[in-house]
């Protein structure tokens, strides 16, 4: 027995329409297919899917460590590093920048001077002031070496980060090398 015609064009347009529809079910969207899941269908969107990446992605909301602090740097080589040699025994005068508690508070105050100067070389360092004969013991100072009284140029440059400071006449008793204004720039 034959088919009418008609039939056959009915089960050719159905069929083709199942397969069109499973192809573009399955080309643009992922299955849900899964435990509890149900599918439903979405549509697309012109917005790009971002991508995913293996990396995750820090979380800056828990408490992290702040920056290191940079440690000081070592008086004894940066005033050798400056020039500096022992003048054990010289009566010198010195541009008293500060005279404070701690080392760590002096190293701060001149490591954080150095803007202050702008381009030009300031020869200021760190010591203890009972490394000099004719300074009150007891404090770290910072303070800059001169064989001669300096000029008030001279002490105006200083004050640029060190608005207070002033002149103190004083024998050294320590070897450590003293950067002396003089000596260093001839």
């Amino acid at each position: 027995m034959q088919r009418p015609r008609r039939l056959d064009r009915l089960w050719t347009v159905v069929l083709f329409a199942a397969i069109a529809l499973t192809v573009g079910c399955t080309a643009k969207q992922p299955s849900l297919a899964g435990p509890g899941n149900i599918a439903t269908p979405t549509t697309e969107s012109a917005t790009p899917t971002p991508q995913v990446t293996d990396t995750p992605e820090p979380d800056y909301s828990v408490n992290q460590p702040p920056d290191p602090v940079p440690l000081p740097r070592d008086p004894i080589e940066y005033a050798r590093a400056l020039g500096g040699t022992s003048h054990k025994g010289r009566t010198l005068y010195f541009v008293i920048g500060a005279s404070v508690a701690s080392e760590r508070e002096a190293q701060s105050l001149l490591d954080n001077s150095d803007p202050l100067f702008g381009d030009m070389q300031s020869y200021m360092i760190v010591q203890q002031s009972q490394h000099f004969e004719g300074m009150k013991p007891g404090y770290w100072v910072v303070l800059e070496a001169y064989m001669e009284y300096p000029t008030e140029e001279s002490l105006q440059f200083c004050r640029r980060a060190f608005p207070g400071a002033y002149v103190k006449r004083a024998t050294v008793l320590t070897s450590d090398p003293i950067p002396v204004y003089e000596e260093i720039v001839k």
